[in-house]
């Protein structure tokens, strides 16, 4: 199935990453066959702190389709590794990167390549993970695999679990069935609207099974003056100003015309979103 390319501008969708900066396309299909793809378009698979910050953000907002659009279950460059019945979250795994055609289920690990992530991302005891069912709102604000998932922030990780258990859903954490087996699994983050279940274990060459990675790419420098030069200077002063405080000294459409005219605004933007 085609992937579908979505730019969401300002008026659309207006959230920390400003993705009016970004475009958004969905690669449908096997996992080993869409992450190669993925990368030689040139865009960047999502970790699932990128899903989960993508889903809590659009929560806040009305716009439907944006809501719908990152609601959906997708597949994630964040790997599980086992070995003996431990776990480490490997928040942007190479190894899921670097798959191809040739990888199977799951990709196997030696004991040096665990110990190595052990040492950088720290080791999860599967005794101390609730798991194979749905939690409770209190079960999921101290699971460790979700704290992880959610990128190590325990504000962010709670207000999200807020914001999907006030949908009156519930998230469930899934494991591979041998976790004993010494090997990378990646994470999937389902569907919200439906359930809100992170999985790990799906099958990595699965021929009936249907992955879907979210690829994100930015906009190159030129292309995003070229934009707002379409705007008026009124539209232009409000849009910057949204970025960030710093762009506050910007008090009056003076002032912007001034800085228009010098490098100001140019550095500006490239400081924060494209350096």
């Amino acid at each position: 199935m085609k992937g579908k390319i979505y730019k969401f501008s300002k008026y659309k969708f207006s959230m920390e990453i400003n993705p009016s900066l970004y475009e958004f396309k969905e690669f449908y299909g096997v996992y080993n066959k869409q992450m190669p793809l993925l990368i030689s378009e040139g865009f960047t698979p999502q970790t699932s702190k990128d899903i989960t910050r993508y889903r809590y953000l659009s929560m806040q907002r009305e716009n439907q389709i944006v809501k719908d659009f990152f609601l959906r279950s997708f597949d994630t460059v964040t790997g599980l590794a086992c070995y003996d019945g431990k776990l480490i979250i490997d928040p942007n795994s190479e190894l899921l990167l670097n798959v191809n055609q040739n990888t199977q289920a799951s990709i196997p690990l030696t004991k040096e390549q665990f110990d190595k992530l052990a040492k950088k991302y720290g080791i999860i005891e599967e005794s101390r993970v609730i798991h194979g069912d749905e939690l409770t709102r209190g079960q999921a604000k101290e699971s460790e695999i979700l704290y992880k998932l959610a990128g190590d922030d325990i504000k962010f990780h709670h207000d999200y679990v807020d914001a999907v258990y006030d949908l009156g859903k519930a998230i469930g954490v899934f494991l591979p069935k041998d976790i004993n087996k010494p090997a990378m699994y990646n994470w999937t983050m389902g569907l919200v609207t439906r359930w809100a279940w992170v999985i790990a274990g799906m099958s990595l060459d699965n021929p009936e099974g249907i992955s879907l990675l979210l690829g994100v790419q930015k906009q190159g420098l030129d292309e995003i003056l070229k934009r707002n030069k379409s705007f008026s200077v009124e539209e232009n002063l409000e849009y910057f100003r949204s970025l960030d405080k710093r762009i506050l000294y910007l008090s009056s459409l003076e002032d912007f015309q001034e800085a228009a005219k010098t490098k100001k605004i140019r550095d500006e933007i490239y400081k924060q979103f494209l350096g």
